[in-house]
């Protein structure tokens, strides 16, 4: 049953009014004047009661509270006969507090006031005011390295300001960019990427999105206000990374709720709510053609195991699975059929030409082998090289123009320009022109050798070269060679290109004939390790072996003229070398992707990269996903990746012979969300967000902490 503390009838409880500021003296002995004391703090107390007349006579009204009518009663006059001795009033209890709440708030602002503004106090200010030691890797800061308020100059009253306002927290945040600087322009956006990126992606998010049920703390969290944003659409430092609480402390960890409250998917754990997996890991194709499945065959029959480790490696920090070099893996069985299918690169050619139709015309070209003119068992045109070189000589600003004339009569044919004699004035002028480019070619490598190879080059793809790839693009060939094979072909050659600079027509003298047979100093046999020849059988040409597996000359030409595939003349030596077949057989274990880059971006071209390696650990690249292999092996690689039992062979070249790299069919099987839930839930391995996912995702140059 419930029992009020206290009467409130009139007659039955005193006065009280707890709010005002005095208090009666005698209420410490339990017995307070039934009226309280006056603003001022003066007793109002006089008698007991205050007689009541009824006709002539006066009663007493004293309550019963305060022991009812009294015996005597009234006096005569009808003055209470029990007058109350005056109290000494005291100031209320709240009074009490308020006086002692403001001393302690003058003193407490009065001490902050004398430590952030004292001179001669600066140790004692910056004491006063730090919440907590940094963690390590900001300790060796000071407090203006991250709070603008703490600047010389700022007024002390600044530092209460943005405490209370939180108004220097958007302007703190930038002090942070001053050295995580590799972050990207988009630092303090949502993961780091644009906002009408972000929109896209949470729109696309809730059209996928399936009905589950939400946690209501979850729930309650969505009601609120949610982070907060500046009119950017960029969050502030602090809002996940919390300093102050120690040289331990882990600025990156974070709970997952935090995490949540800006998602659309919300969901209790890892096990309960979060989304299947589409098509991870498997994202893009592998960047070397390797059949797992045959692989697997092929071992089988020769009676080996086959063996993930044996071909993979953990990287140093554990995280990706690295594919072993080519000589620890491959060089047993592929080494040898590499060097047994070996084919020469054919740089440099002398083309067959009319030659006796451009004397009749009066377009004579000097000396030129007799093999090259109107033989028909001798096979010369321009190579690819030559034109690339051509088209960087200075001293031929038309020679596009000439080219696309001679290809309409044959120069590319086996034969060449074999029969003038239907050609027009103009075409055979052209021809002449081409006739000379080749000579102030081979004039040029013979006397200014890898440098007159750079600049035609520079010339004819654009940007300078470095000198690593200058060096691969040489070949190492030898100045020695070139003019070998000058002074075979064309002793006068010297001579003529300085007559014809001087606007003679390059005829040195009529005592010598012009044509002349090259004799058979076939020196293939000589490079059986690869490097550079003469051929002089079949062909007037000079030519590169290359050394076996990584040819540093085929290499830096496949990636030369595939950076620049989109510009003229590049593509057609990348076609030819990066064929299946081609010289060196890069492309039967190396694939090529199409990319579209910054040089080639303003025509809309694509360029073309060969793949020279196995996926690598790219640290400046933070993904939404990460996965440490180290800790997983132990459960052994076919538990995650399984082939698959319907393999489809040929489709799986056939998307090799294609450059877009994420149309692809995979050995194997997509690894499914139930396959990580067996270990991680709360009671086994870790299932936290940022166990597996970065929050700065992007290209940049920052060390990832394990936990972020």
């Amino acid at each position: 049953m419930k029992q009020q503390l206290q009467e409130f009838d009139f007659d039955k409880s005193p006065y009280e009014r707890p709010g005002q500021k005095w208090v009666c003296g005698w209420a410490a002995k339990g017995q307070p004047c039934r009226i309280s004391p006056d603003p001022k703090g003066r007793c109002r107390a006089t008698y007991e009661c205050t007689p009541i007349q009824r006709g002539d006579r006066w009663y007493c009204a004293r309550p019963s509270s305060s022991g009812g009518n009294c015996e005597a009663g009234p006096l005569p006059d009808g003055t209470c006969c029990n007058p109350i001795p005056r109290c000494q009033p005291v100031r209320s209890i709240r009074v009490k507090r308020g006086i002692v709440t403001r001393v302690v708030f003058a003193f407490t602002f009065g001490m902050i006031l004398l430590l952030l503004g004292g001179t001669n106090l600066e140790d004692w200010r910056h004491a006063f005011i730090l919440p907590g030691l940094l963690t390590a890797q900001h300790a060796v800061l000071d407090c203006a390295s991250c709070h603008i308020a703490a600047e010389e100059g700022k007024e002390p009253t600044r530092w209460l300001y943005d405490a209370v306002m939180m108004s220097g927290a958007g302007i703190d945040s930038q002090q942070c960019l001053k050295c995580h600087s590799t972050l990207g322009e988009h630092a303090m956006k949502v993961h780091g990427r644009p906002l009408e990126e972000m929109t896209q992606i949470t729109e696309r998010i809730k059209q996928k999105q399936t009905k589950r049920k939400t946690p209501l703390l979850l729930s309650l969290v969505a009601l609120g206000p949610g982070v907060p944003q500046n009119e950017n659409g960029e969050l502030i430092c602090a809002t996940c990374h919390h300093e102050h609480k120690g040289q331990d402390a882990d600025l990156a960890e974070m709970d997952d709720r935090r995490c949540q409250t800006c998602h659309t998917n919300k969901f209790a754990s890892f096990v309960n709510g979060h989304p299947e997996f589409s098509n991870y890991p498997y994202q893009r194709r592998t960047r070397i053609i390797f059949n797992h499945n045959s692989h697997t065959g092929y071992f089988g029959q020769k009676d080996r195991e086959f063996a993930c480790l044996d071909c993979h490696t953990p990287a140093a920090d554990g995280q990706q699975i690295l594919s072993s070099s080519f000589e620890e893996t491959c060089a047993s069985c592929h080494a040898e059929q590499i060097e047994a299918g070996q084919k020469d690169v054919e740089f440099l050619t002398l083309p067959v030409l009319h030659i006796e139709e451009l004397n009749a015309r009066e377009l004579p070209i000097g000396q030129w082998p007799a093999d090259a003119d109107s033989d028909e068992e001798y096979e010369g045109a321009l190579t690819p090289f030559m034109v690339l070189l051509m088209s960087g000589d200075p001293e031929y600003p038309n020679f596009a123009e000439d080219l696309e004339i001679c290809s309409d009569l044959g120069l590319f044919d086996e034969l060449g320009l074999f029969d003038l004699s239907d050609a027009d004035d103009e075409e055979l002028m052209a021809v002449e022109r081409i006739a000379w480019g080749v000579k102030r070619l081979l004039h040029d490598l013979a006397t200014r050798g890898h440098e007159a190879l750079r600049e035609r080059l520079e010339k004819g793809v654009g940007p300078p070269l470095d000198r690593r790839e200058w060096v691969a693009l040489t070949g190492q060939l030898s100045v020695d060679s070139v003019r070998a094979a000058q002074q075979k072909w064309m002793p006068k050659l010297m001579d003529e290109v300085v007559n014809r600079a001087g606007g003679r027509k390059g005829v040195v003298s009529d005592d010598e004939d012009d044509l002349f047979e090259a004799e058979d100093d076939d020196t293939k046999e000589l490079v059986s390790a690869g490097g550079w020849y003469r051929q002089d059988l079949d062909s007037l040409s000079l030519r590169y072996r290359p050394t076996g597996h990584a040819d540093a000359f085929l290499q830096g030409w496949l990636n030369l003229t595939g950076r620049f595939y989109g510009t003229d003349y590049a593509a057609e030596i990348f076609t030819n070398l990066s064929d299946s077949q081609a010289p060196g057989l890069c492309t039967k274990c190396h694939s090529i992707d199409a990319l579209v880059t910054e040089v080639v971006a303003a025509e809309g071209n694509q360029s073309r990269r060969i793949n020279w390696f196995a996926a690598r650990p790219a640290p400046n690249v933070h993904k939404f996903t990460y996965f440490v292999h180290a800790p997983h092996l132990v459960k052994g690689c076919q538990t995650c990746h399984s082939t698959k039992t319907d393999f489809n062979n040929r489709e799986f070249k056939t998307v090799f012979e294609k450059t877009d790299p994420t149309v692809f069919v995979s050995n194997f099987e997509l690894i499914a969300k139930e396959t990580c839930a067996e270990c991680h839930t709360a009671k086994k391995a870790k299932s936290n967000c940022l166990n597996c996912h970065n929050y700065h995702i992007g290209e940049f140059a920052m060390a990832r902490y394990e936990s972020h």
